[in-house]
């Protein structure tokens, strides 16, 4: 896939695309976003169509991307969905207070710490990671206080039947082998919780699920 590419080394969106993806973001305004560096933003509320749309397309530039899961794996159907009007970063919020798809192509850092007042319904979410690389365990863990509450052992397996080879093999050579962390908002500063270790994705997804609501 010539588009993994863009997920090994930072490259910006080409100007014709970023044109392309913008004239399909329509939303209702929401708020102004304002970056330290770089011109500020407008954030929008949009419908699951044009987010899974906007995402879709965003992927195959982002960096890192296959940290992401395909958008064929979230229906976003009743999903409360954001993205900055240009369309270059956004999430989506699910009726059971899942964070979904959070991603930025912004040419400015900091997009997680400037939404962070729209996710404080948000109580879990999931990451793929590799026993190299937690940079977004570490972030959701600065930016929303959320702490581990189950890891599954290797996803390699599962996220070739759901992905493809090809994806697999890209990912195991550059990163080594997937599994996911599961992380959830606790309900005190210094509550404990044990990290249940999951063979099974969905048995992990259904555990997370039931614990936390």
């Amino acid at each position: 896939m010539a588009d993994m590419d863009y997920w090994h080394e930072y490259k910006e969106m080409p100007d014709e695309a970023k044109e392309e993806l913008k004239s399909f973001v329509k939303g209702d305004f929401v708020q102004m976003l304002h970056p330290e560096e770089g011109e500020s933003v407008a954030l929008l509320r949009v419908s699951s169509e044009i987010f899974n749309r906007a995402f879709a397309f965003n992927r195959k530039y982002l960096f890192r991307g296959d940290y992401t899961a395909p958008p064929e794996e979230n229906s976003y159907g009743d999903d409360e969905c954001f993205l900055t009007e240009d369309g270059l970063a956004g999430f989506s919020i699910t009726q059971s207070n899942w964070l979904v798809s959070l991603y930025s192509n912004e040419p400015w850092k900091g997009f997680l710490g400037m939404v962070v007042p729209l996710l404080q319904r948000v109580t879990k979410l999931v990451c793929i990671v590799n026993d190299e690389n937690e940079d977004l365990v570490n972030a959701y863990s600065h930016a929303l206080g959320f702490k581990i509450i189950a890891r599954t052992v290797d996803d390699k397996e599962i996220m070739t039947e759901y992905y493809g080879e090809e994806f697999i093999e890209n990912f195991v050579r550059n990163y080594g082998h997937p599994h996911h962390v599961f992380m959830y908002r606790p309900r005190t500063e210094d509550e404990e919780i044990e990290i249940k270790v999951f063979e099974d994705y969905f048995e992990a997804e259904a555990y997370v699920d039931k614990e936390v609501l």
